[in-house]
Protein backbone atom coordinates (compact mmCIF):
# COMPACT_ATOMS: atom_id res chain seq x y z
CA UNK A 1 0.00 0.00 0.00
CA UNK A 2 1.21 3.36 -0.98
CA UNK A 3 -0.59 5.41 1.58
CA UNK A 4 -3.84 6.18 3.28
CA UNK A 5 -5.69 10.08 3.69
CA UNK A 6 -8.19 10.86 6.14
CA UNK A 7 -10.70 13.26 4.27
CA UNK A 8 -13.44 14.84 6.43
CA UNK A 9 -15.94 14.12 4.01
CA UNK A 10 -16.76 12.88 0.39
CA UNK A 11 -16.73 16.09 -1.22
CA UNK A 12 -13.31 16.91 0.50
CA UNK A 13 -12.28 13.68 -0.93
CA UNK A 14 -13.78 14.06 -4.14
CA UNK A 15 -11.61 17.03 -4.54
CA UNK A 16 -8.23 16.28 -3.50
CA UNK A 17 -7.90 12.69 -5.22
CA UNK A 18 -8.35 11.68 -8.86
CA UNK A 19 -11.89 10.63 -9.47
CA UNK A 20 -10.72 8.89 -11.98
CA UNK A 21 -8.82 6.63 -9.77
CA UNK A 22 -11.87 6.25 -7.74
CA UNK A 23 -14.60 5.53 -10.60
CA UNK A 24 -12.34 5.22 -13.85
CA UNK A 25 -15.81 4.17 -15.67
CA UNK A 26 -18.27 6.44 -13.66
CA UNK A 27 -18.89 10.12 -15.08
CA UNK A 28 -17.04 12.27 -12.06
CA UNK A 29 -20.03 14.49 -11.74
CA UNK A 30 -22.31 11.67 -10.66
CA UNK A 31 -19.69 10.20 -8.27
CA UNK A 32 -20.83 12.29 -5.22
CA UNK A 33 -24.13 11.05 -5.46
CA UNK A 34 -23.05 7.76 -6.00
CA UNK A 35 -21.23 7.60 -2.69
CA UNK A 36 -23.95 8.79 -0.74
CA UNK A 37 -26.12 6.15 -2.08
CA UNK A 38 -23.85 3.77 -0.58
CA UNK A 39 -23.02 5.25 2.57
CA UNK A 40 -25.46 7.21 4.63
CA UNK A 41 -24.24 10.62 6.01
CA UNK A 42 -24.20 9.17 9.69
CA UNK A 43 -21.18 7.09 8.58
CA UNK A 44 -19.94 9.84 6.11
CA UNK A 45 -19.55 12.24 9.30
CA UNK A 46 -17.12 9.67 11.06
CA UNK A 47 -14.64 10.28 8.27
CA UNK A 48 -13.70 8.97 4.52
CA UNK A 49 -10.27 7.48 4.11
CA UNK A 50 -8.84 7.37 0.76
CA UNK A 51 -6.13 4.31 0.00
CA UNK A 52 -3.39 4.09 -2.77
CA UNK A 53 -2.47 1.05 -3.54
CA UNK A 54 0.81 -0.11 -5.83
CA UNK A 55 -1.10 -2.44 -8.64
CA UNK A 56 2.49 -4.54 -9.15
CA UNK A 57 1.39 -7.58 -11.01
CA UNK A 58 2.40 -11.44 -8.71
CA UNK A 59 5.12 -13.50 -10.26
CA UNK A 60 4.03 -16.55 -11.57
CA UNK A 61 4.19 -19.05 -8.57
CA UNK A 62 4.29 -16.57 -6.29
CA UNK A 63 1.92 -15.52 -3.52
CA UNK A 64 0.61 -11.90 -3.69
CA UNK A 65 1.89 -9.88 -0.71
Amino acid sequence: MQRITPHPSFANLLKSEDTARIDPDGPPGELLANLRSIYPPTKEALGVLAFAFDHRPARPGAPCR
